[in-house]
This record gives structure tokens, sequence and C-alpha cells, in this order.
């Protein structure tokens, strides 16, 4: 006789954690789960991706959408160092360096390392103390450089890199601000 082949251990526990995940108890209702992969071409066909080499990184945030439109270079350049981008340890950081008005910054999502979404991250901006987290709305005083630190537990490579980053400064520019590691080149600059 045959039939399907017994659940591993493996298997086991996963569909235990899959279980709780679903039936945590929230009072906005219940709870689903989307497995997304990410960091594949969007034309890569399914069947090739080996399901068994697949990471796996849990968030409560949503899925991203579509990046924002890129804030103009002529704004972008007077917000932020654009050659900033640096390799860390655990990741990698850039820097705002405000040369517009006294402003603020209240968010930065939609994070993209050379076009692929960086999940499971923690944002920290460097202070007198040391590194802290990044606070919901940031001042950008004229002309202070502030060194955003984007923990993603793995360093960034040897080589040309951007990092595309979802910006909102209220009443100065809301959109996708682009930041290189100065191994890119500029055309024409």
């Amino acid at each position: 006789m045959s039939g399907p082949a017994p659940e591993t251990e493996r298997e086991r526990q996963l569909r235990e954690l899959a279980g709780r995940l679903l039936h945590w108890p929230d009072p906005e209702g219940p709870v689903t789960a989307d497995l997304l992969p990410v960091g594949y071409p969007d034309d890569l066909p399914k069947e090739i991706v080996d399901r068994t080499e697949l990471r796996f990184a849990v968030t409560s945030a949503p899925a991203p959408g579509r990046p924002r439109p890129e804030i103009p270079r002529y704004l972008a350049e007077r917000l932020a160092d654009l050659d900033s981008l640096r390799a860390e340890g655990q990741g990698f950081s850039f820097a705002f360096e405000n040369r517009t008005r006294p402003a603020v910054l209240s968010g930065i999502t939609g994070l993209r390392l050379d076009g692929v979404v960086v999940t499971g991250h923690q944002l920290q901006i460097e202070t007198n103390a040391g590194l802290g987290p990044l606070p919901k709305r940031l001042d950008l005083p004229l002309g202070r450089r502030l060194v955003v630190h984007i923990l993603s537990g793995e360093p960034l490579g040897a080589g040309a890199h951007s990092v595309e980053a979802d910006i909102t400064v209220p009443g100065i520019a809301s959109g996708r601000l682009v930041i290189e590691n100065g191994a890119n080149q500029h055309g024409g600059a």
C-alpha cells in the first residue's frame, strides 16, 4: 500500500509554527501570512527556484509596493550625501546632510539594495552616545550630517552598490532617494 510519505520532524515543527502564527490572538481579527520570494528576477520561472534552499524573513510590515518616483537630483543633493553609502560590520550606512531649510524626516521605507528589497533590518541613527533607534520623526537641522545605519545582518560586499529608500520630509520632498558608494559613475556630472 502506497500513500504520502510520513511527515518529517522539521515539517511537523514548521506546520505547528505556521498554525500558531495564523491563530495568534489579534484584536484586529485573524492574521494571514504571505510567502513572497524576493531577490529573484521577476521573470524567473517558478519551477527553477529550489524551494529547499529558500531563506525566510518574518516581518510584521506589509509587502512593499512599487517604489515611489525618484526625488529630483537637484533636491536629493540638498537633502543627503548621494555618495555616502558605506559598508558596516552588519549592514551599511548613508548620510543625510540637509542644505534646504530646517526640516523633519518622518519616514524611511521601501529600502532596496542594488534593486533588491531589504527585509529583516533595523534602522539606527548615529548619535554622540553611539547608535540608537531611528525615531519616528528625526530633525534635520541645516548643515548637520546625520548618519543612518541599516543593520541587515549581512555585510555589504565589495564593488559598486546603490541603496534606494522611500523618504518623506514634509514640505520639502517625498519619494525615492538613491544613495551610492562612490564606486558608481554619474553620467556627465
